[in-house]
């Protein structure tokens, strides 16, 4: 069995969009820096929800 290394963004969207349909959307986004959380699509989707994103910076650490 192998696990997928990556989730493209389309399927965050629509994870996320079936997640705010059913329990509402959070007041913020708290997240890693990987390329399918800082995608211009996804910005623009969780920023049309009205929610704010919290990036995780891992190079302060």
């Amino acid at each position: 069995m192998s696990v997928a290394g990556s989730i493209r963004s389309k399927r965050v969207i629509e994870v996320l969009s079936r997640l705010i349909s059913t329990h509402g959307a959070p007041l913020f986004l708290r997240s890693d820096n990987g390329p399918e959380f800082v995608s211009h699509a996804i910005l623009e989707s969780i920023a049309e929800s009205g929610i704010a994103t919290a990036l995780i910076d891992l190079t302060a650490a």
